[in-house]
């Protein structure tokens, strides 16, 4: 018998009680009600994010390449759902984006942070738009939604696993 079977069996194990042990601490949680509020505020602090981003660029590189620069990549993004045009007045506006506004936009580019401290710690081109009364932003939108619900429920998960690794290995 070769020395991989015990090993292959103490792994099944320890996946197994790791398995039990997130979904012991997943009960009287709503998981699915903490990846939408974290979703919910990354929604929120998205724009105020990428505008101070970019202000802080144009602090270091200078205004006029920090919007060459965001230019550029709004070049790159596809334009048939806008997101060129959001990307050039994100590059245009963050980059002479007044000081009191840059301050005043900190509270809401913070709010993903407050997000994930309160949910336990921390261009696909496919026709939907006729699943949301044939508007392709539309569908964009509950996409984009969507990804980013699944990926904090992830994050959200990820962080049990990682809870319960470091407690039974402190």
């Amino acid at each position: 018998m070769s020395t991989s079977a015990p090993l292959s069996r103490r792994t099944t194990g320890l996946v197994r009680d790791l398995v039990r042990e997130v979904v012991h601490a997943c009960r009287g949680h709503d998981l699915l009600l903490c990846a939408a509020g974290v979703t919910f505020y990354a929604v929120v602090a998205l724009v105020p994010a990428l505008l101070l981003s970019v202000r802080l660029t144009g602090l270091v590189v200078g205004e006029g390449t920090a919007e060459a620069l965001g230019s550029g990549l709004a070049s790159l993004l596809p334009g048939a759902v806008g997101a060129d045009d959001a990307a050039a007045w994100v590059a245009e506006g963050g980059a002479a984006l007044p000081l009191p506004a840059a301050a005043a936009a900190l509270l809401p580019a913070s709010l993903y942070g407050e997000g994930l401290v309160r949910a336990l710690f921390v261009s696909l081109e496919v026709p939907l738009g006729g699943v949301y009364g044939g508007s392709d932003d539309l569908a964009a939108v509950a996409g984009s939604a969507f990804f980013l619900f699944a990926l904090h429920l992830m994050v959200v998960v990820g962080h049990l696993v990682t809870v319960r690794l470091s407690a039974r290995w402190a």
